[in-house]
């Protein structure tokens, strides 16, 4: 069974169309549902803060909110998501994952790559646009369907053999 099909469906299916008609209402670019869901109630919850944080930065930007404003909205998402890892390893750790250090370096790179779309954003004049707004989403989408749904299954899989063993 592909990861894809553990959730229930593609980046594609999780991300809002890329090219909506002008008369209608921008979607946003992250949609939370059930499927999403990686059965832990406190994952959850950051991943839809997380999600909220990156639509937040999609309607600064359609809003034309000014570089001030859409750049706060970015530090919220760089947040959200320190916060949000910081919480992970801390679950991971308790659980003894044995993929916690390749998870953690991972956690490292992908803040590493969020402070360099700041810097440039901030320090270098990037423009937000599709292109770098569909990079932020595919950048989480990626580590949520890959990294997260690892946890998530080795998770449920270690509560399993305990239930057996038990």
């Amino acid at each position: 069974m592909s990861r894809t099909d553990e959730i229930g469906q593609s980046s594609e299916e999780l991300a809002s169309p890329e090219h909506p008609s002008e008369e209608a209402p921008r979607e946003p670019l992250l949609v939370w549902n059930n499927r999403c869901s990686l059965s832990d109630g406190a994952l959850n919850r950051e991943h839809k803060e997380l999600f909220d944080a990156l639509n937040a930065v999609q309607d600064a930007v359609l809003n034309d909110e000014g570089r001030s404003e859409i750049g706060a909205h970015l530090i919220r998402l760089a947040l959200a998501t320190h916060k949000h890892f910081i919480s992970e390893q801390a679950r991971m750790a308790s659980a003894r994952y044995p993929g916690l250090p390749l998870h953690t370096l991972k956690h490292e790179q992908l803040l590493e790559e969020l402070d360099r779309f700041i810097v440039r954003y901030d320090y270098e004049g990037m423009i937000l646009d599709d292109h770098s707004l569909n990079f932020l989403r595919d950048w989480l989408l990626d580590h949520l369907q890959t990294m997260d749904l690892s946890y998530a299954v080795w998770l449920k899989e270690a509560a399993q053999a305990k239930e057996h063993r038990g």
